[in-house]
């Protein structure tokens, strides 16, 4: 599988992680503070995978530049 494809799945489960966890939140009723353990690490695992990913999205692309420059480079001497 290619790494922009790993990307983008890792990036929508992070999404949908986070959507649920912060819906679980919204939806639950805070009269027990056990019951919002798990929500609030679903909201905050999701979150951060979901911006992690999205960093990686935004250098996967320069590098490959970079990369392919320093290959055209070599090819041209």
């Amino acid at each position: 599988m290619k790494e922009k494809t790993k990307l983008f799945i890792g990036t929508a489960g992070c999404f949908i992680l986070c959507v649920f966890g912060v819906y679980r939140l919204l939806v639950e009723n805070p009269s027990n503070f056990t019951s919002m353990i798990i929500p609030v690490i679903f909201a905050l695992s999701g979150f951060l995978g979901f911006v992690t990913n999205v960093y990686k999205f935004e250098h996967f692309g320069r590098e490959l530049k970079f990369y392919y420059k320093i290959i055209v480079q070599i090819f041209t001497i």
